[in-house]
């Protein structure tokens, strides 16, 4: 599930860039992933932690939301606005019995 999130958003992530550039969005989405993944590293060696595959696809996932926040999206038949859906998520995540820092960390 964590592949096809990444796919679906980060996708709609690069196709519709920040338009900070003439050259397009690409450059500007490959910008923030390596912020995001210089973030996590400090964090996980803050933290002790191995592993923030978790933490960047939260990363994608929230900027996602931030540039849609009207967007219409549905988990499991529930329908949200898309501000709401990383907060969603991660209360899936809690309710199955996960940890919600990683996913905080992301947002």
């Amino acid at each position: 599930i964590n592949m096809f999130i990444l796919g679906r958003f980060g996708t709609a992530m690069e196709t519709d860039p920040f338009k900070t550039s003439v050259t397009g969005g690409s450059a500007d989405f490959v910008f923030s992933l390596l912020c995001m993944g210089a973030f996590a590293l400090v964090v996980a060696w803050l933290l002790e932690m191995y592993f923030m595959g978790q933490s960047l696809l939260f990363g994608v996932l929230y900027l996602w939301s931030k540039r849609n926040p009207d967007a219409p999206t549905s988990i499991w038949g529930f329908r949200i606005k898309g501000a709401h859906l990383p907060w969603a998520l991660m209360a899936f995540t809690v309710v199955t019995g996960g940890s919600p820092v990683n996913d905080l960390i992301g947002i």
